[in-house]
């Protein structure tokens, strides 16, 4: 999660640049999981069905995934 790219972005930062709202949220769910693990916390059974869930789909309809040039505009309205 730490690792940046050649101009500095870490993956959080190009998901947001790029408008992709799945890999965004699915990223702050792992920087969060990483902060309450460091804490010594299990954390929380919802975290690994989100994930789970996620996994699923991508593999059963991907196509959920794809976005549209359209789709975006209206979404970062």
């Amino acid at each position: 999660m730490n690792a940046v790219d050649g101009e500095g972005k870490d993956p959080l930062g190009i998901a947001i640049d790029s408008a992709n709202a799945d890999i965004v949220t699915l990223l702050r769910l792992a920087k969060m999981r990483e902060a309450e693990l460091a804490l010594g916390q299990s954390g929380d059974e919802t975290y690994l069905d989100i994930f789970q869930d996620f996994s699923f789909m991508a593999s059963n309809d991907p196509e959920k995934l794809a976005r549209k040039a359209y789709d975006l505009k209206l979404t970062t309205l």
